[in-house]
C-alpha cells in the first residue's frame, strides 16, 4: 500500500480492517495477527470511502460513487451522474467525502452482528464542487438530490443524532449542521479556522470531535445544538456535565501537528498507577547517578574544551609576537644597511 493509504472499520467483523489506497488497491486486514486476508482491486482514483457492516462505498475524482461487497469481492451497485446543467454540459465529479445514513453502525442499540438485520442502502456524498447528493440504493443510480452548500469544498461528513440531521465540514475551517429534510442549515459550530479533515462522534452520540489543519482538536456537545434548534433526538443524552454556557463548544485541545484523522473513545483509559517499591526507588537512584555522570561528563568536557581554548590562544598569541620579532629583526636590518651605506 501506498504512504497515502487509508483505513475503515470493518463492522461486520470487528476483527478486521479495510485498508484502501488512490489507485483502487483495496485490503482486508484481520487486527488480531495484523496479516492481509484478502484484496480486491476497486475502480480508481479513489479520494473517500466509508463502510458500512455489508459492503464499502467508494468515490473520487471523475470516479462516481460505487458500493462494493466485502465477502464476494464485487461491485454491487454504482452510482450515475446527475443530468447536464442549463448550459447542457455535463457536470464534473469529485467525491471528497461519503457517510452511510440509518446504518446499524451509527446506532449503539442496534447489535451490528444479527444477520437478519437491514441492510444500509442511504448514502451520503459531498463533493469538492460544494454539493451534497443523496443515494438510495433501492429506488434509482442518480441521486435523490443533489444542492449546493456552500462556498468551500466538502472534507467530512458525519451523521447527527437524529436519522435527518448530518454534520459536514470544509476546507476553510466551516463546520454545520444540516436538516435533510428541509434541505437547510440550521447551525454552525463555530472555532475552526483552517481545513477540517475529519469528524468523529462516540458511541453515546452526544458529542463530536473535529481536528485539521489548525493543529486543534475541538470536542462539542451536539445533543444540545440539535436540542436549541427544535430537533428531537430519538437518543437519550447520557450527562451534561461539563458543558460549557456559552455555546456548544466544550473544550479544545492543541496538538502540534497537522491532523487528518481522530477517534473519540468512550469510558476511561486504563489506571497504570501503582504503588512506589523498593524496585522504583532503586530505579530513580540509577537514574539519578546516570544523570549526574552525565553531568560530570558535560563538565569535564567542558573544562577540556576551556584548556583547549586557552592553548589556542596562547598559541596565536605567540604567533603574533614572533611575526611582531620578525618584522622588529627585518627593520633593523634594514637600518644597519642604510647606515653601512652612508658611510661609504
Amino acid at each position: 500500500m501506498s504512504n497515502s493509504s487509508k483505513i475503515l472499520s470493518c463492522p461486520e467483523n470487528l476483527s478486521n480492517i479495510i485498508c484502501y489506497n488512490p489507485t483502487g488497491n483495496v485490503k482486508i486486514i484481520n487486527r488480531d495477527i495484523f496479516a492481509v486476508s484478502s484484496e480486491f482491486q476497486a475502480r480508481g482514483p479513489i479520494n473517500a470511502g466509508a463502510s458500512c457492516y455489508n459492503g464499502v462505498a467508494f468515490g473520487g475524482k471523475e470516479n462516481d460513487l460505487q458500493l462494493w461487497d466485502i465477502s464476494s469481492k464485487k461491485s454491487i451497485w454504482s452510482a450515475k451522474n446527475v443530468p447536464h446543467d442549463n448550459l447542457s454540459l455535463r457536470v464534473p465529479i469529485w467525491i471528497t467525502a461519503i457517510t452511510f445514513l440509518n446504518s446499524n453502525q451509527n446506532n449503539s442499540e442496534t447489535d451490528t452482528t444479527e444477520k437478519n438485520a437491514e441492510p444500509t442502502v442511504t448514502i451520503l456524498t459531498g463533493t469538492a464542487y460544494k454539493q451534497l447528493r443523496l443515494y438510495d440504493v433501492r429506488s434509482k443510480r442518480q441521486p435523490q438530490f443533489s444542492i449546493d452548500i456552500g462556498d468551500f469544498s466538502v472534507t467530512a461528513i458525519l451523521p447527527g443524532v437524529t436519522d435527518y440531521t448530518v454534520y459536514i465540514a470544509d476546507v476553510s475551517g466551516g463546520l454545520y449542521l444540516w436538516d435533510l429534510r428541509n434541505k437547510r442549515r440550521v447551525s454552525t459550530l463555530k472555532g475552526n479556522v483552517a481545513s477540517i479533515r475529519d469528524l468523529q462522534t462516540n458511541t453515546s452520540r452526544n458529542s463530536i470531535v473535529s481536528v485539521g489543519l489548525e493543529r486543534f482538536a475541538r470536542l462539542y456537545d451536539i445533543t444540545k445544538i440539535e436540542r436549541e434548534n427544535g430537533l428531537k433526538s430519538s437518543y437519550k443524552l447520557i450527562s451534561t456535565a461539563g458543558y460549557a454556557p456559552n455555546g456548544h463548544l466544550l473544550t479544545s485541545a492543541y496538538l502540534k501537528n497537522r491532523l487528518n484523522c481522530c477517534l473519540l473513545c468512550d469510558g476511561k483509559l486504563p489506571n497504570t498507577s501503582h504503588k512506589r517499591g523498593r524496585d522504583d526507588e532503586e530505579d530513580e537512584e540509577e537514574n539519578d547517578d546516570r544523570v549526574q555522570a552525565y553531568r560530570d561528563s558535560d563538565e569535564e568536557n567542558s573544562d577540556e574544551l576551556e584548556d583547549l581554548e586557552d592553548e589556542s590562544m596562547d598559541d596565536e598569541n605567540s604567533e603574533e609576537k614572533d611575526v611582531e620579532d620578525e618584522g622588529s629583526e627585518e627593520g633593523n636590518d634594514e637600518r644597519d644597511e642604510e647606515e653601512i651605506e652612508g658611510e661609504m
